[in-house]
């Protein structure tokens, strides 16, 4: 509907040809039929029906109007400025026509059958001949790869409506000098018997030549944009845009056979044009609905980097922080245990002071290994894009191994993925599960499972410890807490059974992308 250049990946791929075929077929045939059969023709007075196809005229012109302004005003392109500067002046001449119904002047400018002129004749044609000039041209400069500045945009279109202005108060102050685009018989025959509808079948030469010269503008513009959609350029609406065209040039067609323009006066050029109306709305439909999509892909694709780029960070912080671990505080801590353990073989000591030794000593080996977890727990992971089931079954595996447990780990091989915030706060739950089982649970087998849960991932540590009563412990202990924060930042719901001597088992139900990791 309204041109502009997006993206191929969200906008939806171009229409076939055949919806612009059928078009051309059923209106090629019905307009030979009118001009063969005279009998066919739809000559009516239908008031209420001319003010309804008058009203979505207008304000069909007018949304596509402000639409097509905004499309340049972000994306430029000459095609949506010549497209806004087209359907301002349709929608200023319906906005004039249903002015003048509305306040009871149309009878003073020529508009009414009961003293029609050539005022409406001209004022149609021309507005007409204007759009399809700058449809073409719009859709000519499109091909090929012009842009217009703001400033020069909104001098077309305002030239474009000061144009058709002229051209309205020109066509009704001197309507009886114009040369004629109805013959003045038939508009006679049509003031003496305002019902008598077939007063105005048929045009002079010259209102058939500017009626055949409007379908033709109309026609050739909606093959351009069709030719711009199927060279590559993506134009929104582009196939709506096209077959309303066809529409309307055939309206014209139609007007060379039954000038419209008159109030209460429904024609088949009226009805096309109502149709042609009616596709716009769809066509402006449709680009509504494309740039929500568009919207909503965009601001996906935002989160998704803007996730990516927290857990980057949130890596190389992780990196940094294992790297000051090792170098800092491990190395002091291995240090301090080589000098307690001399202390502790000194052989002056007493037994009580020696006992104490000892106790420090295993302080101290009790705090280096939790340097070590921690390092290893900082550096799991570290490098962006590692996959969830490698990182956790890696740290799983070190934690056995070091620690002389007897593990078991397993996990099904078509996993749902989950978002690198979600893999990361995962592998916080998982290590934060095993120190508890370390530190607390006196177990000597420990067990991890990944396995499909429905979209997501559930991931279970149980072991064959002691247990605890999870209602119970203190407010200063921080581990479960932590957990369930960690969970709930990634919308996982976390679950720990336990009960004295039964052992522990920690679930946590990770929501999946929709991708198979």
């Amino acid at each position: 509907m309204i041109a502009s250049v997006t993206a191929a990946d969200v906008r939806a791929p171009r229409s076939p040809d055949w919806p612009l075929l059928v078009t051309v077929l059923v209106l090629g045939a019905a307009t030979v039929a009118l001009v063969v059969e005279p009998n066919l023709r739809f000559l009516v007075v239908a008031p209420g029906l001319d003010l309804v196809i008058t009203t979505v005229a207008a304000f069909a012109a007018t949304g596509v109007t402000v639409l097509a302004w905004a499309r340049f005003q972000v994306q430029g392109g000459a095609a949506s400025a010549f497209q806004a500067a087209a359907f301002t002046v349709l929608a200023a001449a319906g906005l004039l026509f249903l002015a003048a119904v509305v306040t009871g002047l149309d009878g003073g400018v020529g508009l009414n059958l009961a003293a029609p002129t050539q005022a409406p004749v001209y004022i149609l044609v021309g507005a007409r001949l204007l759009a399809g000039g700058l449809l073409l041209a719009g859709a000519w400069l499109e091909r090929s790869g012009r842009h217009l500045r703001p400033a020069a945009a909104r001098r077309i279109v305002l030239l474009a409506l000061v144009m058709f202005l002229a051209i309205a108060a020109i066509a009704m102050r001197e309507a009886t000098t114009l040369p004629e685009l109805v013959p003045t018989a038939s508009l006679s025959t049509l003031a003496a018997q305002p019902s008598n509808a077939e007063a105005l079948s048929g045009t002079t030469a010259l209102g058939g030549v500017l009626q055949l010269l409007a379908a033709a503008l109309f026609l050739v513009a909606a093959a351009l944009y069709r030719g711009l959609e199927r060279s590559g350029n993506q134009l929104a609406g582009v196939g709506y845009l096209s077959i309303g065209l066809l529409i309307a040039g055939f309206s014209q067609l139609h007007a060379a056979l039954h000038p419209g323009g008159y109030t209460t006066l429904v024609t088949t050029g009226d009805v096309l044009r109502l149709v042609f109306y009616l596709v716009l709305l769809v066509g402006v439909a449709a680009e509504v609905r494309d740039d929500l999509r568009a919207l909503q892909a965009a601001n996906a694709e935002l989160e998704r980097m803007r996730e990516s780029d927290v857990v980057r960070a949130t890596l190389e912080e992780r990196g940094r922080l294992a790297r000051e671990i090792h170098d800092g505080l491990a190395q002091d801590l291995w240090y301090a245990k080589l000098k307690q353990a001399r202390v502790a073989q000194a052989s002056e000591l007493e037994d009580p002071t020696r006992l104490t030794a000892n106790e420090v000593l295993g302080a101290i080996d009790t705090a280096l290994a939790d340097a070590r977890q921690a390092v290893s727990a900082l550096r799991e992971g570290s490098a962006p894009g590692a996959a969830l089931v490698d990182v956790v079954r890696d740290s799983f595996e070190d934690f056995t191994d070091r620690f002389g447990l007897r593990g078991s780990f397993d996990c099904d091989h078509d996993l749902p993925s989950i978002s690198p915030r979600g893999q990361a706060e995962v592998l916080r739950i998982v290590q934060e599960a095993l120190n508890n089982v370390r530190k607390h649970a006196d177990a000597t087998v420990v067990r991890l499972r990944l396995e499909r849960a429905g979209a997501g991932v559930r991931i279970s540590i149980t072991d064959n410890g002691r247990g605890f009563d999870p209602g119970g412990v203190p407010a200063d202990r921080f581990g479960l807490r932590t957990m369930r924060e960690r969970a709930e930042m990634i919308g996982a719901r976390l679950t720990i059974d336990s009960q004295a001597s039964g052992g522990t088992a920690v679930v946590v139900e990770v929501p999946g992308t929709g991708a198979v990791a």
